[in-house]
């Protein structure tokens, strides 16, 4: 039994195509730009963790906005924004000063609503100010560990980076390579930088004879400690402070020898007007 017997009239796809967002408008019914507009997409560096207060007050302040959270390593970043689909990302957070600058330089950012003064005290860590990147917040480095695992293997709390490097703690450190972490990478810039190039790497080196595995993700590092598969290994502070306060064997301790790191903000340039991605923005400033 075909169509026609049934009565059904049927039209042209061309007719229908054109018809059918007039339908779903009469209807009530949303279509894909409007979806997009009730959405706001969030590319960052970070873990989805230390983010989720800040996603929470937003959606508070603004019912029925969906927070979409895509994480990526600066490199893999920097691929996704050269993606056809870079429409579908709003904003970028980070505390990769290469990815900014990246994407900076790239034309990819667009100018923000409200120029936000770098403190005098974090320029010297700090990208230079622009109208597309602001500075928002900083993190710092140290080492996280895990206290029963130390007592069970009787390893000696560690002070700083440079104590990974000594035998005792040889099979029981984990970090994350430069490579694929853009906060490993200045981690060990700074100790490059304090301790000169020869001495520098003769650390790096040993330290790395020390490892038991490299993290694919510098977030990784805390979890790993946490989970008592290692002893000790450098990260920044969000993430071991997080999970310090729901375990109370995970210890962290800042280490002077890497540079503070400071955190960016940055909205991806749209041919619409993007009021939610203003609207986070304004939220981190405040």
């Amino acid at each position: 039994m075909n169509a026609q017997k049934l009565g059904i009239c049927l039209m042209p796809r061309w007719i229908f195509a054109f018809i059918l967002p007039c339908l779903l408008l009469s209807l009530g019914v949303p279509t894909q730009a409007q979806a997009a507009e009730r959405e706001l997409v969030i590319l960052t560096t970070f873990s989805r963790e230390p983010l989720l207060p800040l996603v929470e007050e937003f959606s508070r302040r603004y019912q029925g906005i969906e927070v979409q959270i895509i994480h990526r390593r600066a490199q893999s970043s920097v691929q996704l924004l050269n993606k056809s689909y870079i429409q579908n990302i709003d904003l970028v957070l980070s505390s990769s000063p290469y990815l900014m600058q990246n994407l900076a330089q790239s034309g990819k950012l667009a100018a923000l609503p409200e120029p936000m003064q770098t403190p005098e005290w974090l320029k010297p860590y700090a990208l230079p100010m622009t109208e597309h990147v602001a500075t928002i917040g900083y993190s710092g480095a140290g080492l996280v560990w895990n206290q029963d695992y130390l007592k069970t293997h009787q390893l000696p709390e560690p002070k700083q980076f440079s104590d990974l490097a000594k035998p005792v703690y040889f099979g029981h450190v984990t970090m994350s390579t430069p490579a694929r972490s853009g906060t490993t990478q200045m981690m060990v810039e700074s100790i490059l930088a304090k301790y000169g190039w020869q001495k520098g790497w003769e650390i790096l080196l040993r330290v790395g004879a020390n490892l038991a595995t490299a993290s694919a993700r510098s977030f990784g590092v805390s979890d790993y400690i946490a989970n008592g598969q290692f002893a000790v290994g450098p990260t920044i502070d969000s993430y071991a402070l997080i999970l310090g306060r729901k375990l109370d064997y995970v210890q962290f301790v800042y280490d002077e020898s890497f540079t503070l790191m400071p955190t960016y903000v940055a909205q991806i340039r749209q041919n619409h007007n993007d009021q939610y991605a203003k609207a986070f923005i304004e939220l981190l400033m405040s």
